[in-house]
């Protein structure tokens, strides 16, 4: 008899390296609906201070500190410390690395093949 329901609660995290320690890296479906909202606020007004030409003392704070706070809630178990030593670069790095992943760029997964939770996962980008 085929079997007609096969559930997991694992959820596969993809994983990134920093100083050659893997850290998990969030997936959507850690995320509830609020937090998804949130960060898509935060990272439209991130954007936004970005590509202004010239930005005041605490529009750049505010960025930093938007910044920093995408790479601790991406990267699971990260430490403050660790984030300060990243290059601006690498933190923009891990933000893009995070929203493809949310958005099922470059996964593995075979077509036609469900994800778990797929009926209700939601995309949120950095």
């Amino acid at each position: 008899m085929d079997t007609l329901l096969d559930l997991s609660t694992k959820r596969d995290r993809p994983k990134i390296k920093i100083d050659g320690k893997l850290y998990e890296i969030t997936v959507s479906q850690d995320l509830s609906f609020a937090e998804v909202v949130e960060m898509q606020k935060a990272s439209e007004r991130a954007r936004a201070l970005a590509e202004k030409e010239s930005l005041t003392d605490e529009e750049k704070l505010e960025l930093i500190e938007a910044i920093d706070s995408s790479v601790k809630r991406i990267v699971r178990g990260i430490k403050k410390r660790t984030i300060k030593k990243l290059m601006p670069a690498q933190k923009v790095q891990i933000i893009q690395v995070f929203s493809k992943a949310a958005a099922g760029v470059g996964n593995s997964q075979r077509r036609g093949e469900q994800s778990p939770d797929s009926s209700d996962s939601m995309v949120a980008t950095q």
